[in-house]
């Protein structure tokens, strides 16, 4: 999950448990981890001081925050597999 810090103040939505949404402003210096996709349409939702919030992705994505910390690469290992393949061969 990657984290930006934004550049400027950014308005965003947080949804209550009640399922009520409100517009708030993150602060500039912000960093925000990525969680997913929203419900709303063009967003991501995203974690700010342990609260979920919508942002459009052209804000996030745009010259108005930078990526914070780097997306972690897993280590992949290889795995034995077993092939079996029948050969036909046609004369």
């Amino acid at each position: 999950m990657p984290v930006y810090r934004t550049k400027k103040t950014f308005a965003v939505v947080h949804f209550e448990e009640t399922g009520k949404g409100r517009i708030v402003f993150l602060p500039q210096g912000a960093e925000v981890r990525v969680i997913g996709p929203s419900s709303i349409g063009k967003c991501f939702e995203v974690m700010f001081e342990n609260k979920l919030y919508n942002i459009f992705k052209v804000d996030l994505l745009g010259p108005w925050a930078t990526l914070a910390a780097p997306i972690p690469v897993k280590d992949f290992k290889l795995k034995p597999m077993r092939v079996s393949a029948a050969v036909a061969v046609s004369a």
